[in-house]
């Protein structure tokens, strides 16, 4: 029994790596996205002070940095957890 609860565990650790490893995709694709979005509009308007295209490069390395972080620690929790169960 408990093997079969471990087994069951390990599957669901697995499709919930797998819904977030997809989530995340799509998120860093919507961020890129934007990121070229508005660098495209920023392109488009000469008028556009420096300052402000600094600015939304700050913004966009943030949010890159921060989603790296965000994934290496669900990524370690996900370890963590598996690591449990295989003992």
């Amino acid at each position: 029994m408990a093997h079969t609860n471990t087994h069951i565990f390990k599957q669901a650790l697995g499709f919930q790596k797998t819904i977030f490893d997809n989530a995340f995709n799509l998120l860093v694709r919507y961020q890129d996205n934007t990121e070229e979005l508005t660098n495209s509009i920023l392109d488009r308007y000469l008028n556009v002070p420096e300052e402000w295209r600094q600015e939304v490069g700050k913004w966009s390395k943030n949010l890159k940095d921060g989603r790296v972080q965000l994934k290496k620690i669900v990524d370690e929790g996900f370890s963590k957890a598996g690591d449990i169960v295989a003992h």
